[in-house]
Parts: C-alpha cells; sequence; structure tokens
C-alpha cells in the first residue's frame, strides 16, 4: 500500500521499479557466478542467460500487477546466495550475518525459495571443518524454523484472515 501511494497509477513509475528490481537481480546473479568462477565472462554469460531466459517461458513483468512480488522476493534470494558465497571464499561475519538477513527477508515475502540455503551446504568443507560448517549453517535453520512457526500459528495469532492483493 505504500508503494501505490507514492506513485499512483502512474505506470512509468511502476515500470521503472520493475526494471530497476530485474536489473538488480541480473547484477546478483552475474556476481555469484563472478564469485564461484573467477571468470568474467561466465558472469557476462549467466546474466544474458538470465535476462533471456525467464522471457521464453513467462514474464516477470505483468502490466496487470502493481508490483512484481516474486521479482522482489528473488533480490533478496540472490543478495543471500551472493553473499554467502562470499562468506565462504573470503570470511566475514558481516558476509554471514547479511546473508541471514537476505534470506529472511526473501523466505517471508516469497516461500518459493525456502531450501535455498541446502544448495549452500555444497559449497561447505564438511571434511575439515565439520563443526564449523555446522555453525555457519545455524542461522539458516533459525530463521527456517521462526518462518516455520510463524505459518503453523497463522502469524502467531496475528493474522485473521488471508488477504491477497488482486492481481
Amino acid at each position: 500500500e505504500v508503494a501505490f501511494r507514492l506513485f499512483g497509477t502512474h505506470p512509468r513509475a511502476w515500470t521503472a521499479i520493475s526494471l530497476l528490481s530485474n536489473s538488480l537481480l541480473l547484477l546478483l546473479l552475474a556476481k555469484m557466478a563472478l564469485e564461484l568462477t573467477g571468470r568474467r565472462w561466465v558472469a557476462g554469460a549467466a546474466g544474458i542467460l538470465f535476462a533471456f531466459l525467464p522471457n521464453l517461458t513467462q514474464t516477470y513483468h505483468w502490466s496487470t500487477q502493481v508490483l512484481n512480488e516474486v521479482t522482489c522476493a528473488l533480490v533478496f534470494y540472490a543478495l543471500s546466495a551472493w553473499l554467502w558465497i562470499a562468506h565462504v571464499r573470503r570470511g566475514g561475519a558481516w558476509r554471514l550475518a547479511v546473508s541471514v538477513l537476505a534470506y529472511g527477508v526473501a523466505l517471508f515475502s516469497y516461500e518459493a525459495g525456502i531450501l535455498l540455503p541446502a544448495a549452500y551446504v555444497i559449497l561447505l568443507a564438511w571434511r575439515r571443518e565439520p563443526v564449523r560448517s555446522l555453525l555457519r549453517m545455524l542461522p539458516f535453520g533459525m530463521v527456517f524454523l521462526a518462518y516455520a512457526a510463524w505459518r503453523a500459528t497463522n502469524a502467531f495469532g496475528l493474522n485473521q484472515t488471508w488477504h491477497y492483493p488482486p492481481h
């Protein structure tokens, strides 16, 4: 509702927000590819692939929606993944903290990526550092449990009915 009050029914503002969120998503995906491989051409190819691939099967900018919540949530999932990869490769507790926060924002916005931390497990050095690897995953498990409790209790009893905005 806040965004609707700011932009009203002006299509240019909503188009600009959609383009900005999709561009940010592509940037984060390219940064993930660069972090994983260290090769700029792979990052560029990943960005190009993801720029065109969704448009083959579905649109991420629907004119009938006020703002595509899927794209907005995917930006936070991508931020979480990029910072997780950077944390594993280069360290930095702040990267882990922001990765967990971004995962939480994304999860409470759009639960399709609920198992994303399962993919993070692949990058851990389980054989060399089993305890440290487990501790790195603990914050994600806590966010997951908080979300599960929130869903099981109908938003901790605060939600009387589910309200989905018209699409």
